[in-house]
């Protein structure tokens, strides 16, 4: 359907007795009244009864001062749909905080006594020494691989031996694949909800396994960071557990390159900002593309975000190769790395950076899409974000902080508009397939 043609709408109106219910208002005698929502007189006041008469529908009656607006068809019904709190059904509010999906769990005293097993297997014999010695080579102390219970997983003969084959079974991990792999319980909530486990050679087909069943929409370490301090986001399991053996505080893994939305509901239960800290890769950018797509998903929850830029990452001498935080710290050391985490920028401040980095001030197409990407990053950013963001546009663009202040309002009222035209047209889709259908 066409949102800006009156045609349509006046096929929407000549139904009125069966699409306004849909919308939200009630009938009583010859009119429609809506109980929210404000009217245009009485402005952020709330206008108690909100009439849409029978004989002009294009028209609306506040009860609290008695004033009358008239409106276009084309004005008329986004009205409606606003102060019906039709808006509000179509976008849910950011304030309605997203519950955590239950977190599953397996047998607990299965679990337990295969990380017996497996801590006793990597203390002994010569395959356990190379595991340790490969730990400890990676930044691992003795400290974080007992607490994160660190194992060798010796295989099913072995465990069999110890009578705990139906355990391997049960808890998803009696394969062969998992033979030889070092082996770490991945716990939530205070449950081991199943096994994650790295092959001790770099060369490996497989470098990872996670157990059946094992459920990453809860961060993997969120159970051990302190609830009133900022979160720490890495990717890797073992990159967090490094980091954390190194003196930084308060790390979780998200276990890929970028946050899930299960993720971001237990993150949001806890109500501390997210510092991102993905890995640099110059082949795919899956950290850029991640830490954007993590920004979105944080900043939709009301999440407040900071970025370490993968890029920050690179290591001059080899800037093709593959770097993570934990190779970081080897390189540069836990206080070149506290100091990237305390300049770390705020996520839709780096969108904006990311849109311009490679922007050509007199290419006017490529400017009107930095501003339009601006404007989306901005969206209910404070005074004070909006602000820096601000000044990033007028120093790559070569413009006063005022002219790109203006340009970025302008941005903004574009995109608002075009988000009501999109919510629009999903209502009168909705309305007209109801109508269309017979269906009311």
């Amino acid at each position: 359907m066409k949102v800006h043609s009156t045609d349509d709408y006046s096929a929407l109106y000549d139904h009125l007795d069966k699409v306004l219910p849909q919308f939200g208002l009630h009938k009583k005698a010859d009119h429609w009244l809506a109980t929210k929502g404000t009217a245009p007189c009485c402005g952020s006041k709330a206008a108690d009864h909100l009439y849409v008469y029978k004989d002009n529908p294009f028209g609306l009656k506040c009860h609290r001062c008695a004033g009358f607006t008239h409106l276009t068809k084309l004005d008329s019904l986004p009205d409606l749909l606003a102060r019906a709190g039709i808006a509000a059904s179509l976008t849910p509010s950011s304030a309605e905080d997203p519950v955590p999906d239950p977190v599953p769990a397996l047998d607990q005293e299965a679990c337990l006594r295969l990380v017996s097993l497996f801590q006793e297997q990597l203390h002994a014999g010569e395959a356990g020494s190379q595991a340790l010695e490969y730990l400890k080579a990676r930044g691992l102390t003795d400290a974080v691989i007992k607490e994160m219970g660190y194992g060798l997983h010796p295989g099913p003969e072995v465990a069999n031996q110890h009578g705990l084959i139906q355990d391997l079974i049960a808890c998803k991990v009696d394969s062969a694949d998992w033979t030889g792999r070092i082996v770490v319980p991945y716990v939530a909530d205070g449950r081991i909800i199943g096994f994650w486990g790295r092959h001790p050679h770099n060369n490996a087909e497989r470098k990872y396994l996670f157990s059946l069943g094992t459920n990453k929409a809860f961060p993997y370490g969120l159970d051990a960071v302190h609830p009133d301090q900022p979160v720490l986001a890495v990717e890797g399991l073992m990159s967090r557990d490094i980091l954390v053996a190194q003196g930084i505080p308060n790390v979780i893994s998200v276990g890929g390159s970028t946050i899930t939305a299960g993720q971001v509901k237990h993150l949001k239960a806890r109500g501390v900002p997210v510092i991102l800290s993905f890995d640099y890769d110059p082949e795919s950018a899956a950290g850029e593309k991640g830490t954007a797509a993590s920004i979105e998903l944080l900043n939709k929850a009301s999440i407040r975000c900071y970025v370490i830029s993968p890029e920050s990452l690179k290591d001059v001498a080899a800037p093709n190769a593959k770097e993570d935080p934990d190779s970081y710290i080897i390189r540069h050391g836990v206080k070149a790395y506290l100091t990237l985490m305390n300049i770390a920028v705020e996520g839709t401040v780096y969108l904006v950076k990311q849109a311009i980095k490679d922007l050509q001030p007199d290419n006017q197409e490529q400017v009107d899409r930095a501003f339009d990407t601006a404007a989306r990053a901005a969206g209910n950013a404070g005074v004070s974000t909006v602000q820096r963001i601000v000044e990033t546009l007028a120093d790559r663009m070569r413009l006063d902080t005022e002219q790109a202040a203006v340009l970025l309002e302008e941005a903004r009222q574009r995109r608002a508009r075009q988000e009501q035209t999109n919510a629009l047209e999903a209502s009168l889709r909705r309305a007209g397939a109801l109508v269309s259908g017979g269906n009311i």
